[in-house]
């Protein structure tokens, strides 16, 4: 086995971090790495390039991260109706459906996406901070882990201060093992301080990370390879499009010709619609030449790449670039092609919902219960509500109703999934609604009776008042 015998394996974290910032970058819509690409592709000429950016990278963040794009519905198995009411107001109080949704897009498409719960003392209250994996090293106490549970420390590259005047925003380096929390690299007296308590100390046990990965690290590291695909993508798209443009400006114009005359006597003529030239030389010609540039094949080219790409990331291409009416059949194949993706998510981010549940009760019951338990342990029951757009509404409306009345879903469910509410806030909604519908509907049958003649205007006034 001649091909096991290589002792040494070098891995290019250089090269993994620079890709993962660029897509970083990109996916907050900072393009400058484009301007990059050009001007190392053309050092002559990149400043007379108009750029022409497509938002590739942002928009498949969007497209596929669509689990917390409406707030899910939370279920702590065995809390009462009012344990719920109080958990519910917990979860939007650290805004954790805003900062999930950014963890799903990185992980779309970085490929890496991390999380850590942090205390806040000063104020009893939770903290979610969503950091880019290039800004994190995990050691591990086995090299061959990629559990949390096994991690020694942590580094996180976080800002500490900024300066308003010159814009520069410094940066420190935190240190959290499973016993302390500190700065490890901070400017001024900030180094070696505790970062959450003063005494450096870490009272949770652990360290409160959560991370997830869209491919097994390789073994021996702890982080997934960049997309680069993703990359190479923005990057053909964007300077497909400027090529495009370059050339359609330099090629495309009519370049005015004079023959049998001086550059100099050339420059001296005014051109335009208001303006007569006169050659007194038979000899001399004036005539525009057109350039002739294969722009329809270079665009097809590029939109055949995008077509390509967007089918192996399980995206119909159609519905992707909103080319043309997306028919009932369509849609329903291009969510099969995406709920594999979708079906993966949901499964990671099961297990992300147990540890965040964990790591925020753990830490206020150390903020602020001592001996009192004040949130429960429980499992977390989890229902994703989709934004699905019926093709046909008046279908889907009955199909509902058909599969309330089977006893395959309920009113409450139907309504907590459509506003994104718990089922036992739904299930208030709806006995409202019922309520008040049937007390429109009394008042309504008692003014067709006495339209028809068969009550008095006294008894409508006591059934409108009641």
């Amino acid at each position: 086995m001649i091909y096991l015998q290589k002792s040494v394996e070098v891995v290019d974290r250089n090269a993994w971090k620079e890709t993962t910032e660029i897509l970083w970058d990109y996916l907050r819509r900072d393009h400058s790495d484009t301007l990059n690409q050009l001007q190392y592709l053309y050092p002559k000429t990149w400043d007379q390039r108009v750029l022409r950016i497509v938002p590739f990278v942002h928009r498949i963040a969007r497209e596929l991260a669509g689990l917390y794009r409406k707030s899910p519905t939370r279920t702590h198995l065995g809390v009462s109706e009012e344990m719920q009411t109080r958990i519910n107001s917990l979860y939007k109080g650290a805004r954790a459906d805003i900062k999930l949704q950014t963890l799903q897009e990185h992980l779309v498409v970085l490929n890496n996406a991390c999380m850590f719960v942090w205390p806040m003392p000063k104020i009893g209250g939770i903290r979610l901070i969503v950091v880019p994996p290039h800004e994190v090293e995990v050691i591990t106490d086995d090299i061959l882990s990629d559990d949390v549970r096994d991690i020694e420390k942590v580094h996180i590259r976080l800002p500490v201060g900024y300066d308003e005047t010159t814009g520069i925003i410094a940066m420190g380096i935190a240190e959290i093992t499973p016993t302390t929390a500190i700065w490890k690299e901070a400017p001024g007296k900030m180094r070696g301080k505790g970062l959450w308590y003063e005494s450096g100390v870490n009272p949770l046990g652990r360290v409160p990370m959560i991370c997830l990965r869209g491919t097994d690290p390789q073994p021996g590291t702890w982080w997934a390879s960049p997309n680069e695909d993703l990359l190479t993508a923005q990057r053909a798209l964007s300077l497909g499009f400027t090529d495009l443009g370059y050339i359609a400006s330099t090629q495309g114009f009519g370049q005015p010709i004079i023959r049998g005359m001086s550059r100099a006597h050339a420059e001296e003529i005014e051109l335009g619609p208001e303006t007569i030239i006169g050659l007194p030389d038979p000899d001399q010609d004036f005539l525009y030449r057109h350039g002739s540039p294969p722009l329809s094949e270079y665009q097809v080219n590029t939109e055949n790449y995008l077509s390509v790409l967007l089918a192996h990331l399980g995206l119909s291409p159609g519905s992707f670039l909103k080319t043309g009416a997306v028919t009932a059949v369509a849609k329903a194949m291009d969510m099969i092609d995406r709920d594999v993706e979708r079906q993966r998510h949901i499964t990671m981010f099961d297990q992300a919902e147990q540890d965040l549940w964990k790591y925020m009760r753990e830490w206020v019951q150390i903020l602020r219960g001592g001996n009192q338990v004040i949130y429960p342990e429980a499992k977390v029951e989890i229902d994703y509500h989709e934004l699905e757009r019926p093709v046909d509404p008046l279908h889907d409306s009955q199909a509902i109703r058909m599969a309330i009345e089977d006893g395959r879903t309920t009113a409450a469910q139907e309504m907590a999934k459509a506003k994104g509410i718990s089922v036992i806030e739904a299930q208030r909604v709806v006995q409202a609604n019922l309520e008040e519908t049937a007390r429109l509907k009394s008042i309504l049958e008692a003014d067709q009776r006495v339209a028809q003649g068969r009550e008095t205007s006294s008894e409508l006034e006591l059934a409108i008042n009641a």
